[in-house]
C-alpha cells in the first residue's frame, strides 16, 4: 500500500482496543468510525492552574469550546510519548520532556457529530509547565486562545455542565480525582 506523505495515517484497534494491523487515513478513520489512539496532555503550573485551549471555530468537533492542553492523534508508526511530544510541540509551541509526563489512565470515548464518528482509546497524561501564554505559541486554524485556570475552578465549572466545555465527563472525574489525592495538585514532577 502506498502512503501519501501528505495524509495523516493512523493505526486502526478493535472496540477491546486490541491492535488490528490495519493503517487508514484520518479521513476513513473518522468517516467509518474505526477506533484509533489519541494523546491527551493535561499540563499543570505550580499554581494548580491548568493550561486549557479554545477550538478555534474552523475545527470539525467542538468548534470555540475551551478544551484539554493538548490533544491529538497517535499517527501511524509513532509511539504515544513521540505523539505526545510532537503534539505539543504543534499545538502550543512548548517543549515537552517525555520523562516529564505522567501516565494517568486510559479512557475510551466515542463521539459522533454530522460528519465524524470519532472512536478513540486516549492515552492521559499530565506534566507540569509554569510558561506563560504569551511565551507559548499556537496556530490560529486550531486554536483561538489558550488560557491557565484553577483546576478547581474547572471542576466547579464542569460539575454544573457547563456549555463553554468539551465533554469529558468521565476523564474530568479521573483528573479531578488525581489532583485531589496529589495534595490539591501540587504535583511533585
Amino acid at each position: 500500500m502506498l502512503l501519501n506523505p501528505e495524509v495523516e495515517y493512523l493505526e486502526v484497534y478493535d472496540e477491546s482496543g486490541s491492535l488490528t494491523h490495519k493503517i487508514y487515513s484520518r479521513k476513513e478513520v473518522h468517516t467509518y468510525g474505526y477506533w484509533h489512539k489519541t494523546i491527551h496532555l493535561w499540563l499543570i503550573n505550580n499554581q494548580g492552574e491548568l493550561l486549557l485551549q479554545k477550538r478555534s471555530l474552523t475545527k470539525d468537533t467542538n468548534p470555540g469550546l475551551w478544551d484539554i492542553s493538548v490533544a491529538g492523534h497517535i499517527s501511524s508508526g509513532q509511539t504515544v510519548l513521540e505523539a505526545l511530544v510532537r503534539e505539543t510541540q504543534e499545538e502550543i509551541g512548548y517543549q515537552i520532556n517525555p520523562a516529564n509526563a505522567l501516565f494517568l489512565f486510559q479512557n475510551k470515548n466515542q463521539f459522533q457529530s454530522r460528519d465524524v464518528i470519532d472512536n478513540e482509546w486516549q492515552e492521559v497524561y499530565i506534566a507540569k509547565c509554569n510558561s506563560t501564554i504569551a511565551e507559548l505559541t499556537f496556530p490560529s486554524e486550531e486554536i483561538s486562545a489558550l488560557k491557565w485556570m484553577s483546576w478547581k475552578e474547572l471542576q466547579n465549572k464542569v460539575n454544573i455542565s457547563s456549555a463553554e466545555f468539551v465533554e469529558h465527563s468521565v476523564e474530568y472525574q479521573k483528573l479531578f480525582s488525581f489532583l485531589e489525592h496529589e495534595n490539591n495538585g501540587d504535583l511533585t514532577l
